[in-house]
């Protein structure tokens, strides 16, 4: 089911040239996370919104990208996702000024552009790996990143252990160092793909899995920080003598 929103701003009659398509692009972008954080893929969206006299090509962000996480989150069985209130998902959003964001600058900002980011029609699986860990290292650390392994268990104490697959954020987080360092294969780029490889189908398959598991966690987390009212974790370590 398609459909067309039509957003009328007040107040911004005498804002400079472009000011308003750039409030509504962000209303349009915040409308797209509450939804989707709420309805996991419920809602696709092309932004920004023009008139349609002005031919400008929006950028397309796709729910069913998001939607795949969800599913994978189900079909593993961690982590949980629940539907959320939209009305509360909207209101925290509110409260976070995510909308007065051109530059990601706090660790839950990183986030809310990392999910919008792998939303992006055009953005391939590699990137999102990279730009989710980025968002999953921001979120879990105060500077600079941890061990993957003190990271998982950070994530383990607030979205409980995995019964199954507990090794998947390691692995996960091998593939996001070779893709960063170059030791992963590139796929060539192109429109159209030759579904009768074999080979690149097996090197997509090794990559939509671990992106969808990866956005499924930051959901969650995302999810946590909603159901508490919260903008981000505070990591408090204690270091105890044995007697």
């Amino acid at each position: 089911m398609t459909s067309d929103l039509t957003l009328h701003l007040q107040g911004y009659e005498r804002a400079a040239p472009g000011a308003s398509d750039v409030i509504a692009e962000r209303v349009l972008q915040s409308l797209f996370l509450a939804v989707n954080l709420s309805r996991g893929g419920a809602f696709s969206s092309a932004l920004p919104v023009a008139a349609p006299e002005d031919g400008v090509t929006g950028l397309m962000l796709a729910g069913e990208v998001l939607e795949g996480a969800w599913n994978r989150a189900r079909d593993d069985g961690w982590p949980h996702l629940q539907p959320l209130s939209f009305s509360r998902t909207w209101e925290w959003l509110a409260e976070a000024r995510f909308h007065e964001c051109g530059v990601a600058a706090s660790p839950l900002q990183k986030a809310l552009c990392a999910v919008l980011e792998v939303a992006v029609a055009t953005t391939h699986d590699t990137t999102r790996i990279l730009i989710v860990a980025q968002a999953l290292e921001a979120l879990m650390t105060e500077s600079e990143a941890g061990p993957p392994g003190a990271m998982r268990r950070r994530m383990e104490v607030i979205l409980g252990k995995p019964a199954a697959r507990r090794n998947w954020f390691n692995k996960f987080y091998t593939l996001r160092s070779r893709i960063a360092h170059g030791s992963e294969p590139w796929i060539r780029p192109a429109r159209h793909l030759d579904e009768g490889d074999e080979s690149l189908s097996k090197h997509l398959e090794g990559q939509w899995r671990p992106s969808d598991r990866a956005v499924a966690l930051l959901f969650a987390l995302l999810h946590d920080l909603i159901a508490h009212d919260a903008e981000g974790y505070e990591v408090l370590e204690e270091v105890l003598r044995r007697p």
